[in-house]
C-alpha cells in the first residue's frame, strides 16, 4: 500500500481576462499550495480491472475519473483507493482537482511505471483547470484556463487563517454571474512581495476578480467578510469561494468576531488545526 498527499491550493491573485473560443474563461492567477492542508489517498492493487474508492462519497467522483483515464492510457489493473478527506468541498481550494491529480501520481507509483509528471500533464489537462497545478504542487503563475504554468521560486513563509462557511458556491455559478471589468492588477507587486518577504505589500496586493460575483450570489459571505474585517483590515477569497482567508506573520484567530452569527455558518481554524476541527465535513 502507498499513500499520496493531495494538497489544497490558495489563489493570491485571480484575474479574468475574458472568454475563450472553447467556452472557458482565460485566467491569470498566482497559486500556491497549502502545505498543512491536504487529503490523503491510500492505494492498493486488487485482482480485478476495477477501481474502488472508499472513505468519502461525492457525486461525479473525480478520483474514479482519473483512475480510469490512467488505466486506459497505461493498460493497468485496478486498485482499491481509500480517501481521507480534509479539504472541504465548494471551497475554492481545489479539493477535487487535488484528489484526481494525486490519483495520477499515486497510480504511477503503485504500478511502478516511473512516469514523469510532464507526461502526466496530458491526463491532468483532461481532468480540469486546476489539475496541472495540483499535479506539481509548486507555486506558479497559471494562465490559459489555469493549465499553463510558469513556476516561481521564493522562500517566504507566512501564516494563513482559512475561514470556510458551511455553505458553498458552484464555480459555474460564480463565472456565470461574473461581470468582466478591465482594470489594473497587482500581479507584479505580489511577485515582488513574495521574493522580498514583504507581508504588508502582499496583503495589500492580493486580488480576486471573482469576489464581487461570489458576494452578489451569496449575501451571507459578504456579511462574514465584513465581520472578519472588523478585526483584520484585509480579508481575501480563494478561487470561486467560499473560503475566505487572512494572512499574517503570527498565529491568527477569530476570537473577537461575533460567533453568535458565525457559528451557524462557519468552520473556523488555522491551517495547523484544520484537521481537528473539520471532521464533520
Amino acid at each position: 500500500m502507498i499513500m499520496e498527499k493531495a494538497y489544497a491550493k490558495l489563489n493570491l491573485s485571480l484575474k479574468v481576462i475574458g472568454k475563450m473560443d472553447n467556452g472557458f474563461h482565460e485566467l491569470e492567477s498566482i497559486m500556491v499550495p497549502i502545505c498543512d492542508l491536504y487529503d490523503e489517498l491510500y492505494f492498493e492493487e486488487n485482482d480485478s480491472y476495477d477501481f474502488n474508492v472508499s472513505g468519502f462519497e461525492v457525486s461525479n467522483n473525480s478520483i474514479l475519473k482519473a483512475a480510469y483515464l490512467f488505466q486506459k492510457k497505461y493498460n493497468t489493473k485496478g486498485a482499491n483507493i481509500r480517501l481521507v478527506k480534509r479539504i472541504p468541498l465548494e471551497a475554492g481550494l481545489a479539493g477535487g482537482s487535488a484528489d484526481s491529480s494525486a490519483t495520477l501520481r499515486g497510480l504511477a507509483r503503485l504500478f511502478d511505471l516511473n512516469i514523469p509528471l510532464k507526461e502526466l500533464e496530458e491526463l491532468a489537462k483532461e481532468l480540469g483547470s486546476d489539475n496541472v497545478f495540483c499535479l506539481y504542487n509548486k507555486a506558479a503563475i497559471c494562465t490559459g484556463r489555469g493549465e499553463k504554468l510558469n513556476f516561481i521560486d521564493f522562500d517566504f513563509e507566512f501564516n494563513v487563517l482559512l475561514i470556510k462557511p458551511k455553505f458553498g458556491l458552484l464555480t459555474k455559478d460564480v463565472f456565470s454571474n461574473l461581470k468582466i471589468v478591465k482594470k489594473a492588477d497587482n500581479i507584479n507587486s505580489i511577485l515582488t512581495a513574495l521574493r522580498n518577504n514583504d507581508l504588508k505589500l502582499l496583503d495589500n496586493s492580493i486580488f480576486n476578480d471573482l469576489l464581487a460575483s461570489a458576494l452578489e450570489i451569496e449575501p451571507r459571505l459578504m456579511y462574514i467578510k465584513s465581520e472578519i474585517e472588523k478585526q483584520y483590515s484585509k480579508c481575501h477569497m480563494s478561487g470561486s469561494g467560499t473560503t475566505l482567508y487572512v494572512i499574517g506573520e503570527k498565529e491568527l484567530n477569530l476570537d473577537n468576531i461575533e460567533y453568535v452569527y458565525l457559528n451557524k455558518h462557519l468552520i473556523k481554524n488555522t491551517v495547523n488545526d484544520w484537521i481537528k476541527e473539520c471532521k464533520g465535513l
